[in-house]
């Protein structure tokens, strides 16, 4: 039987990353964080502006704030139970208890799209050039796409020329360009083809 990330995988435009062999280079993170991108906004997510998906997780807040007017808002936990006063009536009850399970369901789709994105990147990068975050107890369990993606890109295996910063500039003007969701989605396999 599948697993709940397996599932989400399934559903990826990208559902496996091809691996990066040696240290990562520009264009190597460039089209993995572009097929990231676009497993990203594929799953549908209403924690946003209901048309980026989850992109959040594998966009700095400040791409993803010119791409929505509405800031992304991560899901609490809603813990094991419902929260049920006693005295509620059945009707309240049943309500209390829809609201809940909507919320576990969000909660759990979010954390397994996280899980499935950062296991791409796992599987795609040789552990030696993130080993840096790594913690010797939990591994990468409390380390973000963003922070993996961060660390490939700008703080540990890439060094920036000029022309690199100026061809990544021109390739991310587009964004300011982009509402609809639709295009940029478009534009981003496009790219990555």
């Amino acid at each position: 039987m599948p697993s709940d990330i397996d599932t989400i995988v399934d559903t990826f435009p990208y559902p496996t990353m091809p691996p990066i062999h040696g240290p990562p280079s520009f264009a190597t993170i460039k089209e993995m964080n572009m097929m990231l991108n676009a497993n990203a906004a594929s799953v549908h997510s209403n924690l946003g502006d209901g048309t980026l998906g989850y992109l959040y997780l594998t966009v700095t807040d400040e791409v993803y704030n010119t791409l929505s007017d509405v800031p992304f808002m991560e899901p609490a936990n809603p813990g094991m139970l419902p929260d049920i006063p006693r005295n509620t009536s059945t009707r309240q009850a049943t309500n209390l208890q829809r609201a809940f399970n909507e919320n576990r369901r969000r909660f759990n789709e979010y954390n397994t799209t996280v899980k499935a994105l950062k296991q791409q990147i796992l599987t795609a990068v040789n552990d030696i050039y993130i080993i840096a975050l790594k913690h010797p107890i939990s591994a990468y369990s409390a380390v973000t796409t963003k922070q993996l993606l961060a660390h490939l890109l700008y703080e540990r295996y890439e060094n920036l020329t000029p022309q690199d910063l100026k061809y990544n500039n021109n390739k991310i003007s587009f964004l300011r360009n982009y509402k609809n969701v639709t295009l940029f989605l478009s534009h981003i396999i496009l790219q990555s083809t």
